[in-house]
């Protein structure tokens, strides 16, 4: 066989009386018959050619870029005719192909190919035979039919669990002399080979061989091992009396996930190589379901904690924000419009945490904390912060809202409320208790999400928010003090008395003590 391969305007030339001829880039493990390097759009390996029935053909090996002849495309999984003058497309290779007249007799030679090992085959006097099934067998349609079952099963919502008892029962169906078969998965951070699932008649314990499992792991290749190879002493293969076994690896985008395994205990029928690429294109499926579900896993893992770093939106907002990440749409960026701010601050609480224990200052923070950040949250307010005792909500952001003002009045009561029950236990407790002053004001102000893709937080920025502190820094423990904008949108439907109030610095504020909420027939 005579190949001339073109790249960037050189030419070279592969010459050699061979029958078979596997082309692509190599890559650690896996030899190539015809190295195409530096051509970096050519796959690790990439095609196969061989000679058939007296014919020459190629097959793509999964590669990424693909394989043409004379300009039409190769599918993965099919074979094209080739003949003398038919030019290939490897990548940005160009083949032109040159076939002998005669076919040559076949040289007996191991077959490899990409994920597939075959190891050496010996028969009982050692000395190494070439064995192949025939592909048009009765075996060929049930494996056919698994072949085609399985991306169905994979699409299922069944468990890994449900799918490795499917796949196993199916491997000793289909298999010629296959009776045991197992799932072994390595086991993070450890690293130890565990049974996830396994076949064994009489209800014995897996039949593995964990030398094999592990090689056949570590090269990434599928290995067919049969009595009389050099592993055959190994404790486990004596004790299981194991005659003939695969071991195909459970791997897909560079990760490993464990190995599958299929053995025979009867010397009446090894396994063959063609048994052995059945079994790995099983074992890739099954990498494939192995895949989408850690990746799931994984999503809804990131989902969690994407939930739990928007605890400081209420779960309307919240769910609004986690569909604009899933579509791409929560980005960075301000916008200038009026909000509401409230800003809660616990009296004497300096003082009080002076003489308590670091441990019950933290324990108390975490009791009072949360009793007055839940009605904010369901009155649809999002936490800017929390300042030591005090906290600092926006209403009206990041999205709009007609009812800014009222909602963040109920949720300063409801905070009170909240805040008075929650000391009422603690002094039964005799645990030191604090009362809350609530101070808030509406006004435009620039808010939105700043910092990066990687990093994002959510703030306001605005004289709005050091007003809304001043009328916090004003209100007595137990008091909700709202500003005169405010109070025009919410004095229909809170009772409240006009106060002039002094803030820090001897400020003097107009502010509306709200002392409870009006009756529908008074309100209206």
């Amino acid at each position: 066989m005579r190949i001339h391969c073109t790249y960037n305007q050189a030419t070279k030339t592969f010459d050699r009386d061979v029958t078979q001829v596997i082309i692509g880039r190599p890559k650690p493990g896996v030899e190539v018959d015809l190295d195409l390097t530096p051509d970096d759009t050519v796959s690790r390996p990439h095609a196969r050619v061989w000679a058939d029935d007296g014919r020459w053909w190629i097959e793509d090996l999964r590669s990424s870029h693909g394989t043409k002849v004379n300009s039409q495309e190769v599918r993965y999984g099919g074979k094209c005719p080739l003949k003398s003058g038919d030019v290939v497309e490897v990548g940005l290779t160009r083949l032109t192909m040159e076939f002998p007249v005669e076919l040559p007799a076949p040289a007996p030679r191991p077959v490899t190919l990409p994920g597939v090992e075959i190891a050496a085959m010996h028969d009982a006097g050692g000395s190494q035979v070439a064995q192949f099934s025939d592909a048009t067998g009765a075996s060929f349609i049930p494996r056919l039919k698994l072949l085609c079952d399985l991306p169905l099963q994979l699409s299922s919502d069944q468990s890994l669990d449900t799918l490795f008892e499917v796949v196993l029962d199916r491997l000793v169906q289909v298999i010629p002399g296959a009776s045991r078969a197992a799932v072994l998965l390595c086991e993070a951070g450890s690293g130890e080979l565990l049974p996830r699932a396994f076949r064994s008649p009489g209800g014995s314990g897996p039949a593995v061989s964990e030398t094999l499992a592990r090689r056949s792991i570590a090269e990434r290749k599928g290995l067919l091992w049969l009595r009389g190879s050099e592993a055959e002493l190994s404790q486990s293969i004596l004790i299981n009396r194991i005659e003939s076994g695969m071991y195909a690896p459970l791997a897909w985008g560079g990760q490993t996930f464990g190995v599958i395994c299929v053995d025979n205990p009867q010397a009446g029928r090894p396994f063959l190589d063609d048994d052995l690429r059945f079994l790995v294109a099983v074992a890739q499926y099954t990498s494939i379901a192995i895949a989408n579900n850690k990746l799931a896993d994984d999503l809804r893992r990131t989902v969690l904690v994407q939930e739990r770093l928007l605890t400081s939106f209420s779960p309307k907002l919240r769910q609004k924000l986690l569909e604009r990440a899933r579509n791409g749409r929560l980005r960075t960026g301000g916008e200038r419009s009026e909000v509401t701010i409230l800003s809660c601050d616990m009296r004497g609480f300096t003082r009080t945490a002076a003489a308590m224990d670091p441990e019950d200052v933290v324990d108390m923070l975490n009791e009072y904390l949360p009793a007055l950040t839940a009605p904010i949250l369901q009155h649809d307010g999002t936490i800017d912060k929390f300042i030591g005792d005090a906290v600092l909500a926006i209403f009206g952001s990041p999205e709009p809202d007609a009812q800014q003002c009222e909602k963040a009045v109920r949720a300063a009561l409801e905070m009170q409320v909240a805040a008075e029950a929650l000391s009422g236990q603690r002094q039964k407790r005799k645990q030191p208790t604090c009362r809350i002053g609530i101070g808030i004001h509406a006004g435009a102000v620039v808010h939105g999400f700043v910092g990066s893709q990687e990093r994002m937080e959510f703030t306001v920025i605005g004289d709005a928010v050091n007003r809304a502190t001043r009328y916090c820094d004003a209100a007595k423990g137990g008091e909700v003090l709202i500003s005169p904008d405010v109070f025009r949108h919410v004095h229909r439907i809170f009772s409240t008395q006009e106060n002039e109030v002094t803030a820090k610095h001897d400020e003097k504020l107009r502010a509306f003590l709200v002392t409870g909420i009006k009756d529908r027939q008074t309100a209206s």
